[in-house]
């Protein structure tokens, strides 16, 4: 989907995912990329204004299996100056089960850090949910946005005494009414 921060609208997108076979890094990718040069298309930046820094960020469980390789996908974020991140979610000794047939599907490691090094990302791992929390919040911190409320209600009231104080004394100045 489209960068967005309508979380209603990510977990929705999200929920709409389904599994299949294979893993397509290198395409995931270079969509991602697309997107976010899309919606740069999509902003109009005042005079002086620079647009928000944009990046990507991989969750991964497996190797490279089908698309464009992981090396042309490099390519296409350095090109588009796009850092990834990747999250190498799993183990060296994961599998699965289909049709009633286990399949090994270790995590590539190796090949997601290679992805984040080469293109100015950072490379997690996360083994477990709980390691997978930690690494979300750590990528919060470095590309969210946070909203901070701050009082500005004293500036203004200071600035209307201001005002006022200088019309009552413009106003004595002008018509004085002492003898």
């Amino acid at each position: 989907m489209a960068p967005t921060d309508d979380h209603d609208a990510v977990v929705a997108a999200i929920e709409e995912l389904r599994m299949s076979q294979g893993t397509a890094i290198g395409e995931a990718v270079a969509a991602s990329v697309a997107a976010v040069a899309e919606a740069a298309t999509d902003v109009t930046l005042a005079d002086g204004e620079t647009a928000a820094p944009t990046s990507v960020v991989l969750l991964s469980d497996g190797s490279n299996t089908q698309g464009r390789s992981i090396e042309d996908s490099v390519e296409i974020a350095t090109a588009a100056a796009v850092p990834v991140s990747t999250i190498a979610h799993g183990t060296a000794d994961a599998d699965v089960t289909v049709q009633g047939q286990r399949i090994q599907v270790p995590v590539d490691t190796a090949a997601l850090e290679s992805l984040a090094t080469a293109t100015g990302g950072q490379a997690y791992t996360a083994e477990s949910g709980s390691e997978l929390e930690e690494v979300y919040a750590d990528i919060g911190e470095q590309v969210g946005t946070t909203t901070e409320r701050k009082d500005v209600s004293s500036a203004f009231a200071g600035m209307a005494l201001l005002v006022t104080l200088g019309a009552a004394g413009g106003s004595l100045a002008w018509s004085p009414r002492l003898p």
